[in-house]
């Protein structure tokens, strides 16, 4: 997905070299969004429902999901 979200900002930049970009994140797709924001020159970030979030949920929904294989979830206080 990072490589993906890597590719498609180089593209827009090809396609508009003086534009400025902004990326986009959600859920999941956050992860992405800061990755592009912390290698390329963005003008801004905007994340909704960070993934950070939506792992606390899942646990405390006692989800029977991996979710741990798709995110990081070390930072996550525990209660």
């Amino acid at each position: 997905m990072r490589a993906d979200a890597r590719a498609a900002f180089d593209w827009l930049r090809g396609a508009a070299p003086g534009s400025k970009i902004a990326v986009f994140g959600e859920s999941l797709g956050t992860g992405p969004a800061v990755a592009v924001a912390r290698d390329r020159p963005v003008a801004g970030v905007l994340l909704n429902a960070p993934y950070r979030l939506g792992a606390a949920a899942l646990r405390a929904a006692r989800a029977a999901l991996p979710y741990r294989w798709l995110m990081n979830t070390n930072s996550i206080p525990r209660r």
